[in-house]
Order: C-alpha cells, then structure tokens, then sequence
C-alpha cells in the first residue's frame, strides 16, 4: 500500500511561555511538560493543545482511549489562551440570519448546539474545579439608536421563539446606570452566557486531560502524517502511532 503524506508544517518557532498578556501575567501556570522524545503508540493522537485539543483529548481519555497530544509551543498558546473569554450564546451570526440560510429546523439545532456547548464548559468548571474566574452574564451595548432597536428585538425572538427566557433589553437609562456613559443608547443583558479567563480555562483542561490519563508533549510539532491505519505522526525528536488522529490546530494547521 503507497501512502500519501501530508507535506511539512511550519509552525511557529518554539517558544517557552505564552505570548504576554494579562492573561498570561494572571496564569495558574501548569508545569511544563516535556517534548516527545523517541517513538509512542496510543489509540489517538490530538495534534494541537488549544480548546479544541484539549477537550476531544479530555473526551476520549474519559471513554477509555488511551490519548497522546502534541503541541508545537505550549497548551493554550494560541488563540484559545488569548481570546476575550465570552461564553456565548447562540453561533457568530443571529437566528434571524441562520433561519434565512439554513431554515428553521436548523438554525434550531445550531441553537441548541451552542446552548450544549455553555452546558458542557459550566460542567467541566465545576467538576475539575477549574478556577478561571467564570462569571455570569453578558452586555451588549447599542451604539446607534437602530442597534438598540435591534438587540430589544432580538431578545423578545429569542423569549418567544426559542424559549430562551435568560436575555432581555436594556434602556438607554438603565444602560447608562450600569456603565457611567450615555454614549449608549440601550442594548441587551444576557445573564446565560458569561466570561472566564481563557488561558486559564485552557490550562484547567489540560489538567484535567492529565489527570485522566492523557500523554501531553509541549514543543512538539507535527511535521508530517500519513493516511495508513495506524497513521505515522512525524515529530522533530519521533514519531506516533496511532489509530486515529484529530487535526485540532485551527490557525496553526498550516500544511498539515
């Protein structure tokens, strides 16, 4: 059988720590763990430590698969460590918009996905007790009369259509009270999405995916793999074995 390889990655040069930020300034670090050093075999191998890593690791290692992750800089590096930390609701584009591309049935089931997605972060908080400071409720806030208009609507669609009782409008007065500025002219207040502290989030996971039985490697890029059944993962310092593979590098995928 040929196999047909995927050509070298590039990631970033490798770096010790996280990018500076606030978030990294405020992180519960995680030791480091080291590089793959030689060849390993598991059932999956998770090519990226960012959420998406990180929790289908978590994942697996909780069903019984026996899980390595490889991670060219360290967990949490990329945007998963240095994003603004809102736990959403909904997907990036309204119901409206999602109910004019895809219909209603599915903007529904992509509602509830987000909805499962909230759910599934509040729970692995509290059961890991990760401490990333998860606070309640999100403001949005209208810059332009029409935007305000927008978001009163928006909630009343979501109260009335999808049951989602959790959002509601605010006035430009009540605004005001809540921020010291008139610069708004109203918004919504929804207290079922919130904000954490991302990197911590991340690292809290990645914990977590330890103590469960993960094999995590730090500066360990994936150069190449190739498409046989185990799949070959090549590293700068060996290779892994495996089952299957999840491609989880998002703005790091690069040639991979």
């Amino acid at each position: 059988m040929t196999s047909t390889r995927a050509r070298a990655s590039t990631p970033p040069a490798s770096s010790p720590q996280h990018p500076p930020s606030y978030y990294a300034a405020s992180a519960h670090d995680l030791a480091h763990q080291p590089p793959l050093d030689g060849s390993t075999r598991c059932d999956v191998c998770v090519i990226g430590g960012g959420y998406t890593g990180l929790s289908a690791a978590l994942h697996l290692a909780e069903r019984g698969f026996d899980v390595v992750l490889a991670e060219a800089q360290r967990v949490g590096w990329g945007a998963s460590g240095r994003n603004g930390g809102q736990l959403c609701s909904g997907q990036r584009r309204d119901q409206w918009a999602l109910e004019k591309t895809l219909g209603t049935e599915r903007a529904r089931q992509l509602w509830d996905l987000a909805e499962e997605a909230k759910r599934t972060v509040r729970e692995r908080i509290a059961r890991h007790a990760i401490e990333c400071d998860l606070k309640p409720g999100l403001l949005h806030a209208a810059h332009k009369p029409a935007d305000a208009e927008y978001f009163a609507r928006y909630a009343d669609k979501l109260a009335g259509e999808y049951g989602y009782d959790r959002i509601r409008a605010v006035d430009r007065a009540e605004m005001a009270e809540m921020l010291g500025t008139r610069r708004y002219f109203g918004g919504n207040l929804d207290l079922g999405a919130g904000h954490l502290h991302p990197l911590n989030y991340a690292l809290g996971l990645a914990r977590a995916a330890l103590a469960a039985g993960v094999r995590i490697f730090e500066h360990t890029p994936a150069q190449r793999y190739d498409r046989l059944t185990p799949t070959t993962v090549t590293t700068p310092r060996g290779d892994i074995r495996a089952e299957h593979l999840v491609l989880a590098c998002n703005g790091y995928l690069d040639a991979l």
